[in-house]
């Protein structure tokens, strides 16, 4: 048996309500955080403090998991992509990934397979 998000199944009887803040799951207890809501990681005391400013989900307080839009990941931390770009993993720090700008902005190679992005002015309409 599951229990709804903000609920815990302690000794297999019936849900109750966690107390920790920002905790989906408390089946250790209802004062045990066992997963943490998005934006939130796990202390090792088991509550739920947020994230880094640039991560959207932390497995465990400064350990960050998925970025949000515009940021890389690299060793448990979040790093800035290029301006108006969403995805720079294989690019890295600064640079935007293929194909990853932002509408109205298009890639333009700085180094094999890393970009910057640049206004795309054949995009823009003139009258």
């Amino acid at each position: 048996g599951q229990c709804k998000k903000t609920y815990g199944l302690q000794a297999f009887s019936k849900c109750s309500k966690c107390i920790v803040d920002h905790c989906d799951t408390c089946d250790t207890s209802p004062e045990a955080c066992d997963a943490c809501s998005e934006g939130f990681g796990l202390t090792p005391e088991k509550t739920c403090e947020a994230c880094a400013d640039s991560c959207k989900r932390c497995t465990d307080v400064g350990d960050c998991a998925e970025c949000v839009p515009g940021f890389g990941l690299q060793d448990g931390s979040c790093f800035a992509c290029a301006d108006q770009c969403g995805q720079c993993e294989v690019a890295g720090p600064g640079r935007c990934d293929v194909d990853c700008c932002y509408q109205g902005w298009i890639g333009k190679e700085v180094f094999e397979r890393s970009f910057i992005c640049i206004r795309n002015e054949s995009a823009e309409v003139h009258g």
